[in-house]
């Protein structure tokens, strides 16, 4: 049951061991925040509707809202994904929509050993975030979604997982794969074989993507880790099979 997608706007960034400042956001900024003023008055119009067709169309216009802004230069992430800098997560879990932040992050909990941190920021220095929370989605828990919500969901996540491999983002890909296969194996109210059928199919797929992209990492011994609880499940695929003998082979063992 992690909460996401979140939507922010980073506003600006600063470095305490520089007195240069680092700043990317004004037009972003200016977008969102229309884009917030947009949704508000969107979601108190669906009001009258009752609470959960208000609920419902708070959703839907502040997606709209979103995909403006987000057109415009703002973020739309998953938390717990590690998609945004731990520091900035835990700031924008304690926000609610419409409000503005600052969060001052240690290296650690800012932009330390990631790949994404923005151009020109010394990411060996603390962060100071200033964040605008336009809405956010919560995804429920596993157990209280109907059936038709719980494979869409893993659809959902799976296809997050796909799009961050194909960006070569394999760590935040390992975090959805790993996230949904939870969510999979900790299903015990299965009603048919068909339901049991399908949560196997994608539980056998998650093993195999987590095999590839271990092996995208160089951990080997990790891929064929993942291509034996894949193969137990699918003894015959042969695309596993393949994966795991090259993991085998980059480890050096031909036998």
């Amino acid at each position: 049951g992690s909460p996401g997608p979140w939507l922010y706007d980073s506003l600006q960034a600063s470095s305490s061991s520089s007195t240069a400042e680092v700043a990317w956001g004004a037009e972003a900024s200016a977008a969102c925040a229309a884009a917030a003023a947009a949704a508000g008055g969107a979601s108190d119009e669906g009001s009258d509707e009752g609470s959960d067709a208000g609920e419902a169309g708070q959703a839907s216009t502040a997606g709209a809202g979103a995909d403006a802004a987000a057109a415009e230069g703002c973020v739309e992430a998953d938390t717990g994904a590690g998609e945004l800098p731990e520091g900035l997560e835990m700031c924008v879990k304690l926000m609610v929509p419409g409000e503005v932040a600052s969060a001052s992050c240690q290296p650690k909990y800012a932009y330390l050993n990631r790949p994404d941190a923005p151009a020109g920021l010394d990411a060996s220095a603390p962060v100071e975030f200033e964040v605008l929370l336009l809405g956010f989605e919560r995804e429920g828990y596993w157990q209280n979604l109907s059936w038709q919500q719980r494979w869409a969901l893993a659809e959902r996540l799976k296809a997050k997982g796909n799009a961050l491999f194909k960006d070569k983002k394999y760590a935040y890909a390992s975090n959805r794969y790993s996230h949904l296969l939870r969510l999979i194996e900790s299903t015990r109210d299965f009603e048919d074989q068909q339901q049991l059928d399908t949560a196997d199919s994608i539980k056998a797929a998650l093993l195999s993507n987590l095999a590839l992209v271990a092996f995208q990492q160089e951990e080997y011994a990790r891929s064929i880790e993942w291509c034996d609880k894949a193969l137990h499940m699918e003894p015959g695929n042969a695309k596993v099979m393949f994966r795991k003998g090259k993991a085998l082979s980059m480890k050096g063992d031909y036998e």
